[in-house]
């Protein structure tokens, strides 16, 4: 039996394959900004960097788990109250290599007027029966304001300016900014392969204010997530059709 293909698809299908099969020798693909839309599922995090406004407790931490507890929190620094935070700019950075492990720094920014304190924590052996190099493919960045205590009539949660590299591989698309002023707002990153195995540096600008003033808590209200994790994609029709052309291939050479 003979399978029809029109020649542009056949072409385009055959430089997918191509690629596909390239890809498995190569560098990896690193793709940026992809829509919750194509996001099938997310599972087994292996870290939760955070940045949030608080009074007295942290306001920047790092876990080993989505799951935040005295358990999992690897490192915590208070930086600053809430009212020092308000409005505070700093220059972050995630980063990540197979030898150190994690580092996450909050650098504040050089003539901005408030007052608040740069931090750096790190995630480089092994914190209460888990490792800082388990395998992984993919980040959530998503930033939350959330229900606001009285005396604050808004608030804003911002991350924006942001970069990702990776050295020796292909980084794709773009990140925008993921800023919140209610609910959740988010983006994702996906790799096609695992992303402990090499170094990479994720980083920008964090922003969060508030309207107002109070003395209650505001630590969970107000605040910027990065989880890296396994993610999975929703396959799309095109790969699967490269995919299966790459098959039809390999099954006419063993013949």
């Amino acid at each position: 039996m003979s399978i029809a293909v029109r020649p542009s698809t056949f072409i385009a299908l055959t430089a997918f394959a191509v690629s596909v099969a390239a890809g498995s020798a190569s560098a990896g693909v690193v793709t940026l900004g992809v829509p919750e839309s194509m996001i099938a599922s997310s599972s087994n995090t292996v870290l939760n960097a955070r940045y949030r406004l608080s009074n007295t407790n942290f306001d920047h931490m790092l876990a080993k788990s989505s799951s935040i507890s005295a358990s999992t929190i690897v490192q915590s620094r208070n930086t600053g109250t809430h009212n020092n935070l308000n409005g505070a700019i700093f220059d972050f950075s995630l980063s990540y290599s197979p030898a150190a492990g994690w580092t996450f720094t909050k650098t504040h920014v050089s003539g901005d007027a408030t007052s608040t304190t740069s931090s750096t924590l790190t995630f480089s052996t092994p914190f209460n029966g888990d490792s800082p190099f388990r395998s992984f493919n993919g980040f959530e960045l998503f930033s939350v304001v959330g229900s606001l205590p009285s005396g604050v009539s808004g608030a804003t949660a911002s991350a924006y300016d942001l970069t990702f590299s990776a050295p020796g591989h292909t980084v794709v698309g773009t990140l925008g900014d993921v800023t919140s002023t209610g609910g959740l707002v988010n983006t994702w990153i996906h790799a096609d392969f695992d992303l402990s195995t090499t170094s990479f540096t994720l980083a920008g600008k964090l922003r969060h204010s508030f309207v107002g003033t109070t003395g209650s808590n505001m630590d969970e209200r107000v605040k910027f997530d990065i989880k890296a994790a396994t993610v999975t994609l929703i396959p799309t029709p095109g790969a699967a059709a490269g995919v299966a052309l790459l098959g039809l291939v390999a099954a006419r050479r063993r013949r």
